[in-house]
C-alpha cells in the first residue's frame, strides 16, 4: 500500500494507485491476440508479460538475450514465447523481426516496457548518448 493512495482518489476509470494489472485486466479476454512486450525478464516487463498471458494472449516476451527470455518465460505456463532482442544491437532487432515474421505471427500490440529504454551501456555496439526518462508505450498493430 502506497502513502499517496491514501490521500488520492482513483480517476475517472476507477482505477488509482493501489490498483494491479490483474484488476486493470480483469474480465478482459485476449484469446486470440499476440502482443510482443520488451523487458521481460524483470519488473513491469516481467508483469506485463504475465498478466497478458493470463488472459488468454500469445505473448512474444523479449529480453536481451534468450537465455535472460528463457528464464523469465519458464515460471509462467501460458503462451509465452521466449525471444532475443537487445534493443541498443540493430542486427539484434533485425534478427527478432525476422523471427516474428519467420512464424507468420500478426502483432495486435507492441508494449515496450521502461526497463528497455535504459541507455546502452559503453561496451555495447551501438553505445549513443540518451537521457534515462522512463516511457511505457503501447502502439496497437491493428
Amino acid at each position: 500500500m502506497s502513502l499517496l493512495e491514501l490521500f488520492k482518489r482513483p480517476g475517472a476509470s476507477g482505477f488509482g494507485f493501489a490498483s494491479t494489472a490483474d484488476d486493470v485486466t480483469q474480465g478482459l479476454n485476449l484469446q486470440g491476440r499476440t502482443m510482443l512486450v520488451t523487458g521481460c525478464n524483470s519488473g513491469i516487463g516481467y508483469e506485463t508479460v504475465r498478466v497478458l498471458a493470463k488472459r488468454g494472449a500469445r505473448v512474444i516476451a523479449t529480453a536481451r538475450s534468450e537465455e535472460k527470455a528463457r528464464a523469465a518465460c519458464a515460471a509462467l505456463s501460458a503462451e509465452v514465447v521466449p525471444l532475443a532482442c537487445d534493443l541498443a544491437v540493430p542486427s539484434s532487432i533485425r534478427a527478432a523481426v525476422r523471427a516474428v515474421k519467420d512464424k507468420g505471427w500478426r502483432l495486435d500490440a507492441l508494449i515496450a516496457t521502461p526497463e528497455s529504454w535504459r541507455c546502452p551501456s559503453s561496451n555495447r555496439p551501438s553505445a549513443t548518448s540518451c537521457s534515462s526518462s522512463p516511457i511505457t508505450s503501447v502502439t496497437s498493430c491493428s
